[in-house]
């Protein structure tokens, strides 16, 4: 018989594809050899891919260790596998909590994916990493619910008023916010974001992962931040004014400075408006 035209062993069958990641990386754990998978990711494999692998690795070893090799992978299966249930607080699309929580978990000696993860891949790849995470049920238990606990205060802590001057729909502040942070404090465990959406969720999670804590250094960073992009946008503007200077009377300042007031315009803004005005009634006119 083929190793295509098997299953897995009858104990192993229900493995969806939580347990089939975990299988593959004990395998390998435990020196045997796991082939057919093409990426070092193993989020991104094939699901079909990845049982025949198993398959291959199990039945590949001699008869008389098969059980063996059976008993001993659902001995660590129910002393390291939490329920399904227990993960159901971390969201698939929350890219800031996820990439605050692989943080959390690298920082604390989780066997994390060390290269690039995109990041619709995080959450599997974190409850990988807790699943591979030699400590116990009950430790990783207890740490799982510390972290959504920290998580769900940490979300309403005073130090987000830090980033109320980001905006989440302007796309040429996010995008330089981006670029901005790629060069003051490079940080991949994700890989940059595929689209505008993505950009504001992944700053706000890149500033979280700073520092652990509220602190005055993580302050000083993002207010010299803000300070740079109301510089970088004062520059912008002024770039397409030119200096201009006429004299009028303080009568025609005083009226200029009250439609102004009045409109909540700049004075530049009030006087190309007026002019705009004038100019298009006079071209209208001949």
């Amino acid at each position: 018989m083929n190793y295509t035209d098997r299953e897995l062993p009858e104990e192993l069958k229900n493995f969806k594809e939580r347990e089939i990641n975990w299988l593959i990386i004990t395998l390998r754990n435990w020196n045997l050899t796991v082939s057919n998978i093409t990426t070092s990711l193993i989020s991104q494999a094939g699901f079909k891919e990845k049982r025949l692998a198993c398959t291959r690795t199990i039945f590949g070893c001699l008869v008389d260790q098969q059980a063996d090799l059976i008993n001993a992978i659902i001995r660590n299966q129910d002393s390291n596998l939490l329920d399904a249930e227990k993960f159901s607080p971390i969201v698939k699309n929350d890219f800031r909590q996820l990439i605050w929580l692989a943080g959390k978990l690298r920082y604390h000696g989780a066997p994390m994916f060390e290269g690039h993860i995109p990041v619709e891949d995080l959450r599997d790849e974190i409850i990988l990493g807790i699943d591979l995470w030699n400590i116990g049920k009950q430790k990783k238990n207890l740490f799982l619910n510390d972290m959504i606990s920290m998580w769900q205060s940490y979300t309403f802590r005073e130090d987000q008023r830090l980033y109320r001057w980001i905006e989440k729909d302007n796309t040429s502040q996010l995008e330089w916010a981006w670029k901005y942070l790629s060069k003051a404090m490079p940080f991949n465990c994700y890989c940059p974001p595929k689209s505008p959406k993505e950009y504001y969720p992944l700053i706000l999670a890149w500033l979280d992962s700073y520092d652990e804590n509220y602190s005055s250094d993580k302050e000083l960073m993002i207010i010299k931040m803000k300070k740079t992009w109301s510089q970088k946008k004062y520059r912008d503007n002024n770039e397409k004014y030119k200096s201009f200077y006429a004299p009028m009377t303080q009568e025609t300042k005083d009226k200029l400075k009250e439609i102004s007031n009045t409109k909540n315009q700049k004075i530049q803004e009030v006087l190309e408006e007026l002019i705009d005005t004038e100019y298009n009634f006079l071209r209208n006119k001949t």
